[in-house]
């Protein structure tokens, strides 16, 4: 059920405008009568090519998209009066909320202002349901002034509430409070590589330079059948000076009561904050948002050159610290990356870093594949569908073997009683046996840190299994310890050679919690002492033993669904999924 679309992005970003172009690309709110007033998209290629990006009604675009913080959703859900509904109601029906825009027919365009992060351990969005998202980020030094005057604050204010790592924005009498924090954190939270779910990041800058390019990208990007001419009407009918005019004439529902200016669509400009922010508060914003700005693209240097050149020019003075000594104490992007400031405030510190020891010629370093050999040898690959066994395959990164090799253990319990026979006569002093007893010992090139507390588990690949030889296992204190670690195998039995060739997986690293094991308390009970537990237990297993009879009777359905799904999709038997199950794991490379 992963029908929404995610428009997403801090207030006053750009958001309305992309949801204005893509009611007008997909003529819904001019065209959709019932289903425009119920917020249905239609499925590609169900409407007329002559109805789509013509002109629309501005002012209605609600009709076509819906905002994920409508309070009257979740007082329908909650079976009370929004005015009743507490913040704990609105964490407690967030997932059905979400469930609900998904479940309805057609493809649902979903405004946010919410960043990613679990507050309370409460996720704010929930990417089961979730197609794809669409993230606008603009340039926080024109962020500032725009939502200074929207929220009726001062510019300082405005400034300082950017760099608020607990800022909401406020309950209003249709919307629910929305998580927001602060300006940089809320770009990481949504443009972080997790793989969640699709996502496609655009400037705001890049928009007002080349609409057409850029709204084209998004539509492609969203599999929405894209039609040149069509993206060309549409940006049209969309400039600033109509939805400026739209508004005068007619209002806009989404405008703040406080607005100072009294308007939505005020400017809409790229680079007004030269006219508007002076240079101690221009160099405030850089200094709060550096590194990710430096990571989007924006100009730091160049904007305090320029903030320079006009304090200069107008004989202006500035109180305290230059524009350009504030940008000198400020986080580079490297820095930032390398110190942990672009890591979510919920998790921490996540990195972990493999410093090499020397240069790790032939010795990769890369994620676990899913694939085995012997795996793929089975009848219609059925192992694969073991999730626990694929995921465990997955759970690590693993380090390659440098060279093609045969070893052999005379039985001794010398180092050369190990006798090791390398590709090309060519010895290689990484791998030897040091240790004697027939134990061959790989060193390894790197280094590793992990996150205080995370230890690695130092192993085989898993599910990999080599015959007459077995890798050894270790646990070590990866986020202190400065001393590295090797890799060791055991021969099970002498005068058996073993082979292993150049680049197959010697070892396995896989992040575990220290202290995690001391902190369980084992029980061990009956299983009628919870009855629950035993109900759902013999439901699962007269399910599974019903289906292996019909299977053996030839019964058709049975042998057409080929083997049970319900562990794979999260669920027992008769019961809903699981909100937090895992079918695969995303790895990320060393980089």
């Amino acid at each position: 059920m992963r029908n929404l679309v995610w428009m997403a992005s801090y207030p006053k970003s750009g958001n309305t405008w992309a949801r204005m172009f893509v009611a007008a690309y997909l003529g819904e709110v001019e065209g959709g009568g019932e289903k425009a007033e119920s917020g249905e998209l239609r499925a590609e290629g169900q409407r007329e090519e002559a109805n789509r990006g013509q002109g629309f009604d501005l002012l209605q675009v609600n009709q076509f998209s819906r905002s994920d913080s409508l309070l009257a959703l979740f007082a329908d859900l909650a079976g009370k009066p929004s005015a009743e509904l507490t913040d704990e109601d609105i964490d407690a029906y967030r997932l059905a909320v979400q469930q609900r825009l998904a479940a309805n027919i057609g493809q649902r365009v979903v405004k946010t202002h919410n960043a990613r992060v679990k507050p309370n351990g409460q996720r704010q969005v929930y990417s089961r349901f979730t197609k794809a998202g669409v993230y606008i980020v603009r340039n926080p030094l024109d962020v500032v002034d725009s939502l200074a005057d929207h929220i009726n604050y001062s510019i300082d204010d405005a400034i300082a509430l950017m760099n608020q790592p607990d800022h909401r924005l406020g309950r209003t009498d249709k919307h629910a409070a929305q998580m927001v924090g602060t300006w940089s954190h809320h770009v990481w939270s949504w443009t972080k590589n997790d793989n969640e779910f699709p996502l496609l990041v655009l400037r705001y800058e890049d928009l007002k330079q080349n609409p057409y390019e850029h709204f084209g990208r998004m539509i492609r990007f969203l599999g929405w059948d894209y039609d040149e001419s069509c993206v060309r009407r549409a940006v049209d009918a969309t400039v600033f000076a109509s939805l400026q005019q739209a508004e005068q004439s007619s209002g806009f529902a989404e405008a703040s009561t406080v607005a100072r200016s009294g308007r939505f669509f005020r400017h809409g400009e790229a680079g007004r904050w030269r006219q508007v922010l002076n240079a101690r508060q221009a160099a405030r914003v850089i200094v709060d948002h550096r590194a990710m700005m430096e990571m989007l693209g924006y100009g730091v240097e160049s904007s305090v050159a320029s903030l320079e050149s006009r304090a200069r020019r107008s004989g202006a003075a500035t109180s305290g610290s230059t524009p350009a000594e504030l940008l000198a104490s400020s986080p580079t992007k490297r820095e930032a990356l390398e110190n942990g400031v672009m890591t979510s405030e919920e998790d921490g510190d996540r990195r972990i870093i493999a410093y090499e020891i020397y240069e790790p010629t032939d010795m990769s370093l890369t994620p676990a594949p899913i694939s085995r050999e012997w795996m793929d040898q089975t009848q219609q690959r059925f192992a694969y569908r073991c999730l626990p066994l694929t995921l465990a395959n997955q759970a690590g990164w693993v380090i390659g073997n440098p060279t093609g090799f045969t070893v052999y253990w005379n039985g001794g319990p010398r180092p050369d009683d190990v006798i090791l026979t390398f590709d090309n006569d060519r010895p290689e002093k990484r791998i030897s046996g040091l240790f004697g007893h027939g134990v061959v010992t790989f060193n390894m090139p790197y280094l590793f840190r992990t996150p205080e507390g995370i230890n690695l588990w130092v192993k085989g690949p898993t599910n990999a299994p080599k015959d007459g030889i077995h890798p050894l296992e270790g646990i070590v204190e990866t986020d202190w310890t400065s001393a590295s670690f090797t890799m060791n195998w055991k021969l099970t039995r002498a005068n058996h050679v073993v082979r292993f060739e150049a680049g197959d997986p010697i070892c396995m690293v896989v992040p575990v919690p220290r202290g995690l094991i001391d902190s369980l308390q084992p029980h061990k009970r009956s299983l009628d002492s919870n009855a629950e537990v035993a109900q759902a237990y013999r439901r699962w297993s007269a399910d599974r033993d019903e289906f292996h009879r019909l299977v053996a009777a030839g019964d058709p359905n049975a042998i057409e669904r080929g083997w049970q799904k319900d562990y794979f999709q999260g669920r027992d038997p008769g019961s809903q999924r699981v909100e937090q199950h895992q079918t695969k794991l995303t790895v990320r490379p060393f980089s």
